[in-house]
């Protein structure tokens, strides 16, 4: 039938067309080429990256992104990108001639074979202390193998667009990969982490901002504090010159960050979209950043602010990266940023006779900043999330309750408020609280906050964690519905 096609360019342009669209293979152009039966769409016009989105009776059927792979000698309108499968990201396209390349429809009996990616984490068994593994990454999108994950006796294979080649973790699965099957590859790369999360304030933090490169390029680098993998899709950072103008808006010049391969973080990429828990990576800059003072700010998706920093060049000597100092002091305090100290790097396999090689004097991407991290300042290793992000009071989906489950290390206290979105106080259900290390649950009864039924609405729940070793803010949305 008829369905509704809307091309997103990178500015923010929409552009519409409706086409008919019927079962099997079609292709459309904005002429009739015959070789293809093609259905010729008058003044299609495709920008060079943007997201192609297909609607039925404003039912979404298909998200996809795409970016310009081609070359330089590939721009001349006969090579055209193609894929073998949709997984909501770009990464999966490949540049091929126009004149050679034929559609095929590709039947599950001839789909390659998945490999699987070399062991990422400590193994459990030789390291007790590491937790379970919990996911298992493979080379390819997981979308098309579903059935035949069916048919090889996994009953409900999960599956994400939002991480797309990777699979919990789970006994059944690991026997099917220990078995001769067409999924067996090399090793299992296994990830201990909990699921995947999207990014929150006082968990993704800027660590480094190179911006007076020699050899390498602009970066920055993210930080992730949880023991979770972090969602990167659609991050933005703004670049402010510094003093900042009192009318100014900080967020009016937001660029998405760059999500892509790099010299300096291919190790780290196998996961992406998503970025390791405790880890450092490393992205390119979405601009120039300039040799003057200057604010950076990190974004969620949607406009959350997530960290700010300021650098002044003039403390800094070239090339030389602006390296944060703790995690528990506010990225704004420029005392809390130190230049980069190449004799505390650690070798990389580019240097010679064990030396550092230039890139790892000049910078540490996806490495442990080379400065020290004040005494008292390191973030406890912790991580926080609701059972259920709802309460519901409805006859029909009645849930009065739901639990925040807390991981803590031994001697933490726990303070935990409930305010409301605009931040006015409401409740308080801990007060340095004492924790022992391991997992612990704590109810949120919403109708005991006040002793009634809250109204329906937004609330935030304001969690810090304090060790010896310092302490870590929260703030966690949870939603309350009351008709």
């Amino acid at each position: 039938g008829w369905c509704d096609l809307t091309l997103l360019e990178a500015s923010g342009r929409t552009k519409h067309y409706v086409l008919p669209i019927d079962s099997g293979l079609t292709v459309f152009s904005e002429t009739f080429i015959s070789q293809l039966n093609s259905t010729a769409i008058p003044n299609l016009d495709l920008p060079e990256e943007g997201v192609v989105i297909l609607q039925k009776d404003g039912i979404t059927l298909a998200v996809q992104p795409y970016q310009n792979l081609f070359q330089e000698d590939q721009l001349q309108g006969d090579y055209l990108l193609h894929a073998s499968s949709f997984n909501y990201t770009s990464e999966q396209f490949a540049v091929a001639p126009a004149n050679t390349w034929q559609p095929t429809w590709c039947e599950e009996s001839a789909l390659p074979p998945l490999k699987l990616l070399g062991q990422l984490a400590p193994d459990p068994s030789t390291n007790p202390q590491s937790p379970v593994p919990t996911f298992v990454h493979f080379d390819r999108n997981l979308f098309p193998y579903l059935d035949t994950l069916r048919s090889l006796g996994l009953a409900h294979p999960p599956f994400t667009p939002l991480a797309p080649f990777i699979m919990p973790f789970s006994p059944a699965l690991m026997a099917l990969l220990s078995t001769p099957t067409s999924l067996v590859g090399t090793t299992a790369q296994l990830l201990s982490s909990s699921p995947p999360v999207q990014p929150d304030s006082a968990q993704l933090y800027l660590s480094e901002v190179h911006f007076q490169p020699a050899s390498t390029t602009e970066f920055v680098e993210l930080f992730n504090s949880t023991n979770a993998p972090l969602f990167l899709h659609r991050l933005q950072l703004t670049r402010t010159s510094l003093p900042v103008p009192a009318s100014s808006s900080s967020y009016s010049n937001a660029a998405l960050l760059p999500i892509q391969p790099a010299a300096y973080n291919a190790s780290n990429l196998v996961l992406l979209p998503l970025i390791p828990p405790q880890s450092y990576l490393a992205l390119p800059a979405p601009f120039s950043l300039p040799n003057a003072p200057n604010q950076i700010s990190l974004l969620a998706p949607f406009g959350t602010l997530l960290d700010k920093m300021r650098y002044d060049p003039e403390r800094f000597q070239a090339p030389m990266s602006a390296e944060r100092i703790s995690f528990e002091t506010s990225a704004q305090d420029s005392l809390n940023w130190s230049p980069h100290h190449p004799s505390w790097s650690t070798p990389t396999s580019n240097g010679t006779n064990g030396q550092a090689s230039e890139e790892t004097t000049e910078a540490s991407p996806d490495a442990q900043n080379s400065v020290f991290q004040q005494p008292g300042t390191a973030s406890p290793h912790f991580s926080a999330e609701l059972t259920h992000p709802t309460v519901s009071y409805d006859p029909q989906n009645f849930r009065p309750t739901t639990q925040l489950r807390l991981r803590v290390v031994a001697g933490t206290k726990c303070s935990l408020t409930v305010h409301a979105f605009s931040g006015h106080p409401i409740s308080t259900i801990a007060d340095q609280a004492p924790l022992g290390s391991g997992e612990h649950l704590i109810e949120i009864r919403p109708s005991s906050w006040t002793g009634a039924f809250p109204p329906s609405g937004t609330y935030v729940l304001r969690l810090i964690l304090s060790t010896s070793s310092g302490s870590s803010l929260q703030h966690i949305p949870i939603s309350i519905y009351n008709p």
